[in-house]
């Protein structure tokens, strides 16, 4: 929803929601993504560590890795 549609705010509306089910490090990375889009650096920022958490504990290397660069992107974009 976040990329296609370019609706950050029901794709965080759907995500927070989802976290009632189940929580994982693609959860976080997308509403981080939604976040950032949003420009609201300090919840993607947060969002981005708590995929981070997940992906080590998954042990998700890849995800690790794009979520590092994730983590400079929101960075660069808040200055």
């Amino acid at each position: 929803i976040s990329k296609v549609y370019k609706d950050y705010e029901g794709s965080l509306a759907l995500l927070h929601r989802a976290k009632s089910f189940d929580v994982n490090g693609h959860l976080f990375y997308w509403l981080a993504y939604a976040y950032l889009e949003l420009a609201n650096y300090i919840k993607a920022f947060e969002m981005f560590s708590k995929a981070l958490d997940q992906y080590v504990e998954e042990a998700n290397i890849l995800s690790i890795i794009g979520t590092y660069e994730m983590l400079g992107l929101t960075h660069y974009r808040a200055g």
